[in-house]
C-alpha cells in the first residue's frame, strides 16, 4: 500500500467511519498498515464487543484439545449438577456444540434475545440455564449471549480457571498478546457493561468471565489473533490451537456461522472473522493470506459495513 492509497483510505475512514480507532493490515506475515485515529495509539486497548466470542471459542477449543472437556456432545446441563431447574426435555437434551454453533432452542427468534434479563440476574449462568430449551429443539440460529456465557461457565467448571486466566495461560502467554488485566466490576448497569471503558476482561456477579462480550484488546493483540488462525493454530513451530479445531470453527453450520465465528463466502474469495457492535471486526482471508483487523469505538448507531472499506480501499490494493 503506497502512500497514496493509504492516503484515500484515511479519508474514507475520517469522513465515514468516525468511531474507527485503529486498522492493521497483515499480508503474508508481513504489516502493511498500521494506522490510529481518534487520538489512539498502539498501546491502547478497546473494548471489542462480541469479537469477545472468536476468543472464547479458541479458548474453548484449547481446553478441548487438552482433554478438560471430553466432546462436543456432552449434555450441557451435566456441567451444572448443583442448579435446580424446572423438567424441561428440550434443555436436557442440549449438547455443547449447539452452544457453539448457535442453533441451541431458545424462545426467541434470529437476534432477539432479551440482553438486559441476563445482566439484571443475581445468576448468570443459573438464568442462562432456566431460559435454554425454552424454544423447541429445532436447531434454529439463535444468536445468543446465553450460549456463550455458558461455555465459559463450563471452561471454568473443567479446569477451575476463569476464562480470562485460561486464556491468558494457554493463548495470550504462547504468542505474545499482551495479558488482559483483571477488573474490578463497578457496576452492572446495562450501558456501563455494554459500552465498557475497563481495560481487561469483564465477569458476572459470581465472578466468571463474561462470554459474549467484555473483552479489551490491542489492536497488535487483534491482529495476532487473526494471524493465529490464518496459520491454522501454529505459531512459531507450535501448535497453540489444533488444525481441527480451527476446521471446525469455520465450517458453516447455520446462517453463515461456525462455532462463534462468522463466515464470508462471495465470489472472489472465502474469509471468516470475528465481529463486535460498533465494527469490530478480525478478518481472515486465507487465500490472499491476509488479515485485518479494525478496533471501534462500540456505539448504538448504524455504522456502514466494514467489509464496504475492506472491499473497496483495502483489497484492491493488496492483492
Amino acid at each position: 500500500m503506497n502512500k497514496e492509497n493509504i492516503s484515500n483510505l484515511n479519508l474514507e475512514i475520517k469522513e465515514n467511519y468516525e468511531n474507527i480507532n485503529g486498522i492493521m493490515v497483515i499480508k503474508n506475515g508481513e504489516v502493511l498498515l498500521e494506522e490510529y485515529f481518534n487520538n489512539k495509539n498502539k498501546n491502547d486497548r478497546f473494548n471489542v464487543a462480541s469479537v469477545t466470542k472468536s476468543v472464547l471459542s479458541a479458548a474453548f477449543g484449547i481446553a478441548l484439545d487438552k482433554g478438560y472437556i471430553k466432546s462436543l456432545d456432552d449434555k450441557v446441563v451435566d456441567y451444572f449438577p448443583e442448579y435446580e431447574l424446572s423438567k424441561n426435555r428440550t434443555r436436557d437434551k442440549v449438547k455443547i456444540h449447539e452452544l457453539l454453533s448457535m442453533t441451541a432452542p431458545y424462545s426467541f427468534r434470529g437476534f432477539g434475545q432479551k440482553l438486559g434479563k441476563l445482566i439484571n440476574s443475581e445468576n448468570w449462568i443459573e438464568h442462562c440455564l432456566s431460559i435454554l430449551g425454552l424454544g423447541g429443539n429445532n436447531s434454529e440460529f439463535k444468536y445468543s449471549d446465553a450460549s456463550a456465557h455458558l461455555l465459559s461457565g463450563i471452561i471454568t467448571k473443567t479446569t477451575s480457571l476463569t476464562t480470562r486466566e485460561f486464556t491468558n495461560k494457554y493463548l495470550c502467554s504462547k504468542i505474545s498478546m499482551t495479558e488482559i488485566p483483571d477488573v474490578e466490576m463497578k457496576s452492572y448497569n446495562i450501558n456501563d457493561i455494554l459500552f465498557t471503558d475497563e481495560k481487561g476482561w469483564l465477569k458476572d456477579k459470581q465472578g466468571l468471565t463474561i462470554g459474549g462480550w467484555g473483552l479489551t484488546l490491542t489492536l497488535e493483540d487483534m491482529a495476532k489473533f487473526g494471524l493465529l488462525y490464518l496459520n491454522n493454530g501454529l505459531y512459531k513451530g507450535e501448535q497453540i490451537i489444533s488444525k481441527d479445531w480451527i476446521e471446525k470453527s469455520t465450517k458453516d453450520y447455520s446462517k453463515d456461522y461456525g462455532y462463534l465465528w462468522w463466515l464470508r463466502n462471495i465470489e472472489n474469495y472465502k474469509a471468516f472473522y470475528a465481529m463486535g457492535t460498533g465494527g469490530n471486526i478480525i478478518a481472515v482471508i486465507p487465500k490472499y493470506d491476509l488479515v485485518i483487523a479494525i478496533a471501534s469505538k462500540v456505539v448504538r448507531t448504524p455504522l456502514r459495513d466494514r467489509w464496504d472499506l475492506i472491499d473497496n480501499f483495502i483489497l484492491p490494493y493488496v492483492v
